[in-house]
């Protein structure tokens, strides 16, 4: 009998040190969920206990003792409410009663309380392993009295001392928390089965420890390094809530850039730095892309701040980031009007130019009447070449003025009209031998900015006529054109010089000339790219040196306009 009472009182205490070791594990993992409100979480880590069916019910408690998580056994009949405020038994640490064991236990890490873990647990498989063991005890004793003698050292050697072996080694793992510690397995019999398989347990429970403090540590890493990414940021970081527009957290520096107080947090809300304005269109964004970047805005008249935030996914929540931009908007502001002033300069300086040139060339054709001596015609020729070209660069930073100070006027392209005066405009010098075969499809009506559609076109058509190669007996010009919904494709394709991939890469700098003989500005494929960016374009090229060049120039249709 008092081995039964042992036995129970045993049985009694591994339940209470399982249990024990139960809620503390499960309150460790809940830590993580119970720091940062993740309900969601909490239920699947409390819902791991259906492992275990002799826990009925689970809670999982925040700081307050309200219920942040649950798990009741589909099989659970238990109707007390654990948190009945008028039930004093909530506070106590284990209860026994007579049907259930009760544990509350509180949930700490670093010495912080973040809630507690209640269990319920069913004594009924423990009563009836009581009294199977009361029955088998009955038995034994019976079997003892009759053949005790026989069997009294056999016991010794193969049941007791085994047993005892196991309670002791499960007691030193329960004080010690070692699970490095095994029983030594003493044969194949029943005996050393129950040794393999209690080793296996062991060596289980070790792996799941070694991972759980795994998890801990890279969770302690993680939350440490967030914090201090989070503190020590140069840039304003927020949490917003998406219906109310409450500013639920936020660091220093964000507190900094917009200057306000951070110990009046629960008091801020998204319109403390967002216009009604601002706030919709920030709003709308995050709602209909998910994320938003680079949302500028002027707060309070002298700062300039940049937005950038995306919706939490699962939650209505927005993460964010602010950085104060007002340098960079004024160095943005200040070049933007020197640029301004600049281009206003070479606007009326190139067009104040043309007037003095034009009397040049006029003076030199007079002088040309006079019946000047041939070295003197040769001097006239010279002096009016240099004037065309200066003349032809005039033209040219004037045309690039246009581009940056005109507006674009969108209006529906008739490409053939176009390309028939393109090609009227060709200078009569360059025409000289070349076929000329252009191809266009334009079906599809395609509205654009016709003039500088043709600054373009002309600029390429002029340089495929001008880089010829004297090489070549025949000599071609291939121009395609074609339109659909959504662009217009400008195809200009030549035999002539061909450009080499060195001077590939540099072809659309400013006043860069990749022919030795050319006698141009050096502006034209530059105001070619200009434009094209400008009407939001693209331009592509392909050249082999002494087979020919085509460029490819594509331009949105703005039908919509």
């Amino acid at each position: 009998m008092s081995y039964f009472i042992f036995t129970s009182e045993r049985d009694k205490q591994n339940l209470i040190n399982r249990m024990e070791i139960t809620a503390k594990l499960v309150g460790e993992y809940a830590v993580s969920p119970l720091v940062f409100g993740d309900a969601e979480g909490g239920t699947e880590i409390i819902t791991r206990l259906k492992s275990m069916p002799e826990i009925e019910e689970a809670y999982i408690l925040d700081d307050d003792k309200d219920i942040f998580a649950s798990y009741v056994n589909d099989s659970s009949s238990h109707e007390y409410h654990p948190f009945n405020p008028n039930n004093s038994r909530v506070e106590d640490l284990s209860i026994w009663d007579d049907a259930y064991f009760h544990i509350l236990q509180k949930i700490t890490y670093k010495g912080d309380d973040y809630g507690s873990i209640y269990l319920v647990v069913s004594l009924r498989p423990f009563k009836e392993r009581l009294i199977n063991d009361l029955r088998v005890l009955f038995i034994n004793m019976l079997l003892i009295i009759g053949i005790s003698w026989v069997l009294s050292v056999i016991i010794q050697q193969y049941i007791s001392k085994p047993i005892k072996k196991l309670v002791k080694t499960t007691n030193e793992i329960v004080q010690e928390g070692n699970y490095d510690i095994r029983v030594k397995n003493q044969g194949t019999d029943e005996i050393g089965q129950l040794y393999a398989s209690y080793n296996k347990m062991l060596e289980r429970i070790k792996l799941e420890k070694e991972q759980q403090q795994k998890y801990s540590k890279a969770l302690e890493v993680s939350e440490r390094n967030y914090r201090t990414i989070f503190e020590n940021s140069i840039v304003g970081i927020f949490n917003i809530d998406i219906k109310s527009g409450k500013l639920l957290q936020a660091n220093e520096r964000f507190y900094e850039i917009l200057k306000l107080d951070p110990s009046r947090l629960e008091q801020y809300t998204i319109d403390q730095f967002l216009s009604k304005k601002e706030r919709v269109i920030f709003l709308k964004t995050i709602e209909r892309e998910g994320q938003i970047e680079n949302f500028e805005i002027n707060h309070k008249g002298d700062i300039w701040i940049s937005f950038s935030g995306k919706r939490i996914k699962g939650q209505n929540s927005i993460d964010g980031v602010i950085q104060d931009i007002t340098d960079r908007k004024k160095n943005y502001l200040e070049l933007k009007k020197v640029n301004f002033e600049l281009d206003n300069f070479v606007y009326h300086a190139s067009h104040d130019l043309r007037s003095p040139l034009r009397s040049i060339l006029g003076l030199t054709n007079l002088l040309k009447h006079d019946k000047p001596s041939e070295n003197g015609i040769e001097l006239i020729q010279r002096i009016e070449n240099s004037i065309l070209r200066l003349d032809n660069l005039v033209t040219d930073l004037l045309t690039f003025s246009k581009n940056s100070r005109t507006k674009r006027d969108i209006e529906e392209i008739d490409f053939k009209a176009l390309m028939e005066e393109s090609l009227e405009g060709v200078p009569y010098e360059y025409k000289g031998d070349i076929e000329v075969s252009v191809e266009i499809n334009d079906k599809n009506i395609f509205k654009g900015d016709k003039t500088r559609i043709s600054v373009i076109i002309n600029n390429l058509l002029v340089n495929a006529h001008k880089y010829q190669s004297s090489k070549r007996d025949k000599k071609h010009i291939h121009i395609k054109i074609k339109t659909n919904k959504k662009d217009m494709q400008f195809i200009i394709s030549d035999n002539g010089e061909g450009i080499s991939e060195e001077n590939q890469e540099r072809i659309f700098d400013m006043f860069y000339r990749a022919s030795e003989s050319s006698d141009g500005s050096g502006l034209g494929l530059y105001i070619v790219k200009n434009v094209v960016d400008t009407l939001g374009g693209r331009i592509y090229l392909t050249s082999t040196v002494d087979k020919g060049t085509t460029f490819e120039v594509i331009i949105p249709n703005n039908q919509s306009i």
